[in-house]
């Protein structure tokens, strides 16, 4: 069920684990990034949840798949990666025990 919401959403998605994955011992938290406000607030949310929880956290680019590609996709690829550098920089700072 989680798939399909998390795909078709227009706003940020929160997957939770059923209650036996919760005590597992090395839990990883996955926040997905677009360069949006919304994005960025959901960076923050993953960012505390990692620290509360002792969790691994993993920021991944997300975007709509365009039908036809136009111009050089590597400079895209390079924007995208900066995109998602600066919206999760500045974090290990103020929580250095997330990873």
């Amino acid at each position: 069920m989680a798939v399909p919401v998390s795909a078709r959403a227009n706003c940020p998605v929160v997957v939770v684990g059923e209650p036996e994955q919760a005590g597992q011992r090395h839990p990883h938290l996955v926040v997905g990034v677009d360069g949006s406000e919304s994005s960025r607030a959901a960076v923050e949310f993953a960012v505390e949840e990692a620290a509360l929880h002792g969790a691994a956290l993993h920021a991944v680019w997300v975007w709509r798949r365009p039908v036809v590609s136009f111009g050089d996709e590597a400079a895209g690829l390079d924007e995208r990666r900066r995109i998602l550098s600066e919206t999760v920089a500045g974090w290990g700072g103020r929580y250095p025990d997330v990873k």
